[in-house]
């Protein structure tokens, strides 16, 4: 392990940073030390902004794994007693509050769909409440 050495007295183990100029140093008496002599805060890299159509292009292919479900159609899935049975598991309760907060939810998901029949089950269903429920608009409209 590379350990950092402080830079005012050359001995000990820096512990700290000074919010400035972010100078490593280990102790009280060396911070005094190094604030007697005025030092200048660091220049950070500046960040370059990326132009706005690379977002767009990030949005388009997000979109082309996701599907937006309306406000409707996620209150029938609040009203489904199947759904609300199957939430009655903590196991699943706990697997999608996981996927929620993961950096990698595809990841999660696929893995288990693939692994826990509870949550394909849970999934199929909540497909086939939102599903049934375009059906029946769709049909409404041809009417």
């Amino acid at each position: 392990m590379n350990k950092k050495i402080c830079k005012v007295c050359n001995e000990n183990e820096s512990k700290y940073k000074c919010p400035k100029c972010l100078l490593p140093y280990c102790s009280l008496a060396c911070y005094k030390k190094h604030k007697e002599i005025p030092c200048e805060k660091k220049d950070k890299v500046p960040i370059k902004i990326e132009p706005e159509k690379k977002e767009e292009k990030k949005d388009e292919e997000e979109d082309e794994y996701l599907t937006k479900v309306s406000k409707e159609k996620l209150k029938l899935l609040g009203q489904s007693k199947e759904i609300k049975d199957l939430l009655q598991y903590e196991q699943l309760r706990t697997l999608l509050k996981e996927i929620d907060a993961s950096s990698k939810p595809e990841q999660l998901y696929d893995q288990a769909f693939q692994n826990m029949p509870l949550f394909k089950e849970f999934v199929d269903k909540s497909l086939s409440i939102i599903d049934d429920e375009e059906e029946n608009n769709s049909n409404k409209m041809q009417i």
